[in-house]
């Protein structure tokens, strides 16, 4: 038997094979927006009660648990003569937690003015569903609500960075 000779070319590339079969199913992604809740109260009813020198509560959200960015907008029109100041809060049920505050003034003569809030919320259990716009007015007297609207949009989550 002789010597082996060189190598000859490279011949064609064969037909592709056929498709092999599907992978298992991958873990459910992240989730994303869930559920908008929002509470609207337009020119002043009847049902919302004028405010003076003590909070009264405006509106309130009940929410699942989970995480929440919640905003709130109020028109209040002085009722009283005379200027006054006003303040309006975020309050979250069972433990009463303040969550935002926005201060006023209302001039004299029917003036008005616009207060808006805004939070991120965790809710965890049944103690802690609703959160609550309350106002008052800084001197005897009232004022008239109008325009209220609190939203609501759930997160999968709320983070705090650091500084």
């Amino acid at each position: 038997m002789g010597l082996t000779g060189p190598a000859g070319a490279t011949g064609p590339a064969g037909p592709a094979g056929p498709q092999g079969p599907a992978g298992p199913q991958g873990p459910p992604g992240a989730g994303g927006v869930s559920a908008g809740f929002t509470a609207q109260i337009g020119i002043p009813l009847a049902s919302v009660p004028p405010i003076g020198p003590g909070f009264s509560q405006l509106a309130s959200l009940a929410l699942p648990p989970g995480s929440f960015i919640v905003t709130a907008k109020v028109v209040l029109t002085n009722a009283t003569a005379g200027a006054t100041g006003v303040t309006c809060v975020y309050t979250q049920s069972g433990t009463g937690s303040l969550l935002d505050r926005s201060d006023g003034s209302l001039p004299d003569g029917n003036g008005s003015d616009t207060l808006v809030l805004h939070t991120a919320v965790v809710v965890t259990g049944a103690s802690d569903t609703h959160v609550r716009v309350s106002c008052q007015r800084s001197t005897t007297g009232t004022a008239s609500v109008s325009f209220l609207q609190m939203t609501a949009i759930q997160l999968g989550s709320v983070a705090t960075p650091g500084p």
